[in-house]
């Protein structure tokens, strides 16, 4: 049979058939106190659980053992929920869902406290608590938790009896809303016998497909307000201390458990009840999405003879080997084996989580409770089953040494489903270029060359990222030799065509600039770009090495220009293969001067720089220069005549740097017309 998920008491098929929505939500604004039963119900064990209903409702499950030597297990829980976004509190009735059923090691011959309230042998009451929330908003920490009075008398915590057992769960539903929680497949109770090695799993999976990671807790004890949080059980005093590192329950620090896995692994030293809790924490794209909390109660008693048989998986019906961890298969091919479970002595019974680590597929046992249990499995992946998957068989042992426990482990079977071996796609590349190949879909790769392409052109024909430098086109195939089982998805392809040297663009850049280099502040310029062999010109005119924001055009134009302002362009060629892809103009420096006072009739003398170190032009207009010769003086603010210089050119060039700084006032003379204007000399 597959164990199912949130699998309920089968003595009452008509509350396992009622509907979600018969489930009523009492969702009425409570005080925020948590109440529960206050008969001492000998609470051991236990897990809460919820699985999506839809949109924001969820099924919230809590699953509680009780010592049988104890009161009957209460009629309702009080489910508290709490998120840290609003500071929300509110109470909700899980009442019972179905009957309880008794639970004990599982052999029948063998009585336990449930039956006979003087059997050695303890037994348990296994109830279902449920209830339907829709939370009211988005929250990245949601708090769903319940308590129960009270404990029943174990061994490695503090008073146990005057303390309640506490569960909770964690999840986000900003991520996702449509999350179910993990669930456990394996018992929340534990018998095995004192002094023996024994080796089980948490037996934690996700009906999503998250990826889980366990952890030991200290068993918690709750407050009655929901909004408070859970404190630590206290442990008793023990040799060696207990811990929750490898000694939660006392094992003489022998216990050990995988993280990864939820194997543990331990040998108890004490008789009697002791309990440990354990934290699955679910993983999305690396991200945590929530957590659910277990409580686990292990009974160890005294044991005569040897209890445990030891058993191997053989495997047939198209699949040879012993004991094997993982099988092969092929996306749209039918993937059919059988196994037998066999050991000498056992009684074996199998349970799996097919349900869930594979929906689809089939598993179908014959001998069950026997030594010799024939299983047969059969499904067909489909492409989006690519990668790998893990079945557990949770495997029992019900032989029943005295005093009739019930030996279980856990045996791990991966499905990996191999995908189709994948390269880039086809490409083209410019002469003398280089292009990094890649491969997925195996684990081991090989490059080859088909013949006509252009050998010895691979960096590395055995990794899986060589680099191709053809001088030709040229094809390269890839083959998996790691995915033999998979032969027609085990290559792929890649065609490299390289252009001609025709296709190479030598694009180049100059700019010009109208009217003139040499301007006043405030003049407007226009710069224009000339490109030559590029069919698909961008461009970006550059300031003094900073990018114009807009100026991606062939001409600019601009008013804003200082002296000294360097104008160049960038031109981007995005033809097929440009040569270089980005080409830089030349660089146009502007002279930007202060513009002359006018007192005469002269017009348009320019003057620059201004202020200047004694080193400056004079451009004088074209009806001055018309006019044949001009007198050029120079006075300093006292009136003295510091310079002069007759000259029939309308642009001088003039060195008077020996001149000291100050304030200075040119005169320019031309037949009738006058020109002045004053400039600085700074040093």
């Amino acid at each position: 049979m597959a164990f199912k998920l949130h699998d309920l008491p089968s003595n009452d098929s008509k509350m396992k058939k009622t509907t979600l929505s018969s489930l009523i939500l009492l969702f009425v604004a409570l005080t925020g106190i948590c109440t529960s039963a206050s008969a001492n119900v000998g609470a051991a064990a236990g897990d809460l659980t919820y699985e999506h209903v839809s949109d924001s409702t969820y099924r919230v499950i809590l699953r509680l053992f009780t010592d049988c030597s104890y009161s009957a297990p209460p009629n309702s829980v009080t489910l508290c929920t709490y998120n840290t976004c609003t500071n929300a509190t509110f109470a909700l009735t899980m009442n019972k869902y179905g009957n309880s059923t008794k639970v004990g090691p599982g052999c029948p011959q063998y009585k336990t406290t449930c039956d006979s309230p003087a059997s050695a042998l303890p037994g348990y009451m296994e109830t279902y608590y449920a209830t339907v929330v829709t939370l009211p908003l988005r929250c990245a920490s949601w708090k769903f938790s319940a308590r129960v009075d009270y404990r029943n008398n174990i061994t490695n915590l503090m008073n146990p009896t005057a303390g309640n057992i506490y569960f909770e769960t964690f999840f986000d539903n900003t991520v996702s809303l449509n999350n179910s929680s993990p669930v456990f497949i394996t018992p929340a109770l534990v018998y095995t016998g004192l002094n023996q090695s024994y080796t089980y799993n948490i037996g934690a999976v996700d009906p999503d497909g998250d990826s889980l990671r366990i952890q030991l807790l200290q068993p918690l004890t709750g407050s009655a307000n929901c909004a408070n949080a859970p404190v630590k059980a206290a442990y008793a005093v023990a040799t060696p201390p207990y811990t929750i590192t490898n000694n939660p329950i006392q094992t003489n620090n022998t216990f050990a458990l995988n993280s990864s896995n939820g194997q543990y692994a331990f040998t108890p030293t004490t008789q009697g009840f002791s309990n440990m809790a354990v934290r699955v924490s679910e993983y999305r794209n690396g991200s945590l999405i929530g957590s659910v909390m277990r409580e686990l109660q292990v009974t160890t008693l005294p044991i005569s003879g040897n209890p445990v048989h030891g058993y191997n998986v053989y495997f047939g019906c198209g699949q040879t080997g012993t004991n094997l961890t993982k099988v092969d298969a092929c996306p749209g091919q039918n993937l059919s084996f059988c196994f037998d479970l066999k050991g000498s002595g056992g009684v074996f019974k199998l349970l799996d989580d097919i349900s869930i680590s594979i929906p689809g597929a089939t598993l179908t046992y014959t001998n069950q409770g026997t030594d010799s249990v024939h299983a047969v499995f059969n499904w067909t992946p489909g492409i989006n089953d690519v990668g790998y998957h893990e079945i557990k068989f949770l495997v029992s042992d019900s032989s029943c040494a005295p005093p009739g426990i019930v030996w279980r482990s856990l045996y791990r079977l991966g499905i990996n489903v191999w995908g189709k071996t994948k390269t880039i796609n086809d490409t083209i590349m410019c002469p003398n270029g280089s292009i990094q190949l890649s491969a997925s879909g195996g684990n081991t790769y090989t490059w080859s060359i088909l013949p006509g392409g252009s050998t010895g052109s691979l960096s590395n024909p055995n990794i899986p990222n060589p680099v191709a430098t053809p001088s030709v086109t040229t094809t390269y195939v890839v083959t998996s030799t790691g995915n033999s089982i998979c032969p027609n998805l085990n290559k792929d392809t890649v065609t490299i065509t390289v252009l001609p040297p025709s296709s190479v663009s030598y694009a180049s850049v100059k700019i010009f600039v109208a009217p003139d280099s040499n301007i006043n502040a405030g003049d407007t310029v226009t710069f224009n770009a000339a490109q030559t062999n590029c069919s698909n010109p961008f461009y970006q005119w550059m300031l003094n090495g900073n990018a114009i924001s807009g100026a991606t055009q062939t001409i600019y134009k601009t008013s804003m220009l200082t002296d000294q302002d360097r104008i160049w362009c960038v031109l981007t060629c995005k033809d097929t293969c440009p040569s270089p892809q980005d080409t830089f103009s030349n660089v146009i420096t502007m002279h930007v001067g202060g513009n002359v006072q006018d007192f005469g009739t002269m017009k348009n003398i320019h003057l620059y720089p201004n202020p200047n170190n004694g080193i400056f032009t004079i451009v004088l207009n074209d009806d001055r220069k018309k006019a044949g010769q001009s007198k050029i003086e120079i006075r300093n603010v006292y009136g003295q005549l510091v310079f002069s210089k007759i000259t029939a050119e309308n642009r001088e060039q003039l060195k008077l740097d020996s001149l000291p700084a100050g304030l200075y006032i040119l005169t320019v003379r031309a037949e009738n017309d006058l020109g002045t204007a004053s400039f600085m000399i700074h040093k």
